[in-house]
């Protein structure tokens, strides 16, 4: 039995890093890579992946949120070098809704007496970045869901953490995904 199961979780692991929806290529569990999300340039430091808790002590999670282990890989902020403010920058690649309507999804993990913010944006083919939403501050231990309609047909979505007051503001995110019909009201899941 914990055999088939454990078979079961290999393929559930393969299938979801490295299945490609036609609708989108923003979907990631970042299990095995960053599935086409890339680093900006125009920002002050990097996303990291990571398995376990992060290196910083009473910040971050203890595990990825699709496995709910220390075996899974999730992706984070390091806010132990720097200043307060400085932004990490992630953005998907570019996408394109038939309908124009889509729900936007992500686990966060934001936990640490000095936690910044966490922000996301659209940044459509045709115009100018647009918030999407705005976290700041310590959120809890546990990681919570947010969901987010998304109205564009063209389109890059760009997480970006932004650095907290110490080295305890540590930012993580998992099980990123795009569906091609609104999630109704925007909503944060505790």
């Amino acid at each position: 039995m914990n055999v088939l199961l454990t078979a079961w979780a290999i393929l559930v692991v393969y299938f979801m890093s490295h299945s490609v929806n036609a609708e989108n290529r923003i979907g990631c569990n970042f299990e095995v890579d960053l599935c086409g999300w890339t680093q900006n340039t125009d920002d002050d430091y990097d996303w990291r992946r990571n398995s376990g808790p992060t290196p910083s002590f009473s910040t971050g999670p203890s595990g990825d949120h699709t496995l709910g282990s220390a075996s899974g890989a999730y992706i984070y902020t390091e806010a132990s070098f720097g200043i307060a403010g400085e932004t990490a920058k992630l953005t998907s690649d570019r996408v394109t809704l038939s309908s124009g309507d889509g729900c936007f999804q992500l686990w966060y993990n934001m936990y640490g007496a000095g936690i910044g913010a966490l922000n996301v944006y659209l940044m459509p083919s045709d115009g100018p970045l647009k918030s999407l939403v705005s976290l700041e501050g310590e959120q809890g231990r546990d990681w919570r869901m947010l969901s987010v309609n998304i109205s564009s047909t063209d389109f890059r979505i760009v997480l970006e953490g932004v650095r907290g007051k110490s080295f305890m503001g540590d930012i993580a995110v998992d099980d990123v995904r795009l569906t091609d019909r609104p999630c109704g009201d925007p909503q944060l899941v505790g």
